[in-house]
């Protein structure tokens, strides 16, 4: 059986959305323009072969510290990408096909892989003066790299291990969180807020409202109820194609944080991109003296 190909992914916003929004606010040009840019750069990113050499086989060549740090790192890097590569453009091909729940879940999941990112890029920043990596700093690069809500391991290990966590999320479903779970994104988009309040002013409470927004538009709840929402009066009438005002509303809304999402997730990987030059250029641990019995 043949895997249907998908299409290509969309890069601009639909011309005549474009033009809806510029007409009520003139200034929106530089949002459009950002996205269509990123969308480009994010894409572009995404399509080269990406490979580097797993941990355990540069640990069993005898590779030092900063050698194995630089492959975890740039795997962090590669997956922020590709996030984004696919995120950015489906939020553009929603939006211009007026689906707006699918747009709002696009929207949210940019600006959570900024917050991932900012969050994660600030725990990995190493000092400027600083010749080897610190004790923790694997943590670090595991918690970028693997951390979750949801015990994998578990799940990998055999059937009867899968039964048993279904049991336990019927028994108790708070108590079943991997070990050293993934910070809550809440407090991973606080950093991302004061990351950007150099920039915008009130960043903090932008990202926090954005994120507010988002989920509730996204979850079963009022604010998707109400993008359905065709006529209230004199009779209630819901449909699956919003309303015009509705779609610009959003994309007025929301449109923006696409942009400073992508645009400060693009800033992040290059400065994850010069935490690896930094990191080729750590000196290797000298060898252990000769008589030390080490």
């Amino acid at each position: 059986m043949v895997e249907p190909t998908p299409g290509p992914a969309p890069r601009r916003l639909d011309a005549q959305l474009v033009s809806d929004l510029r007409a009520n606010r003139p200034d929106f040009e530089n949002v459009v323009r950002s996205i269509h840019d990123l969308t480009d750069f994010l894409l572009r990113s995404a399509t080269p072969d990406f490979g580097v050499p797993s941990p355990t086989a540069l640990h069993a060549h005898g590779a030092y510290s900063a050698a194995v740090a630089r492959a975890k790192l740039m795997y962090f890097h590669r997956v922020l990408v590709l996030r984004a590569a696919e995120l950015v453009p489906e939020a553009i091909r929603a939006i211009n096909e007026s689906r707006l729940v699918s747009f709002e879940l696009s929207a949210r999941g940019v600006l959570e892989t900024a917050a991932a990112g900012a969050f994660h890029a600030r725990r990995l920043a190493l000092d400027d003066s600083a010749t080897a990596l610190p004790d923790d700093y694997w943590q670090r690069l595991h918690a970028a790299v693997l951390s979750g809500r949801f015990n994998w391991l578990r799940l990998f290990t055999d059937h009867a291990t899968r039964l048993a966590m279904i049991e336990a999320y019927d028994a108790d479903p708070k108590k079943q969180l991997p070990p050293n779970p993934a910070t809550n994104i809440l407090s991973m988009l606080d950093v991302l807020g004061k990351r950007l309040r150099a920039q915008v002013d009130k960043a903090r409470g932008i990202v926090l409202h954005d994120y507010a927004l988002l989920s509730d538009l996204s979850h079963p709840s009022a604010g998707s109820n109400l993008v359905f929402l065709a006529e209230s009066e004199p009779r209630m009438r819901a449909e699956l194609v919003p309303r015009r005002r509705t779609v610009l509303g959003l994309a007025e809304m929301l449109l923006p944080c696409v942009a400073y999402s992508a645009s400060a997730l693009v800033e992040v990987l290059a400065e994850l991109e010069q935490l690896d030059e930094r990191l080729a250029r750590m000196p290797a641990p000298a060898p252990p003296a000769e008589g030390t019995g080490a």
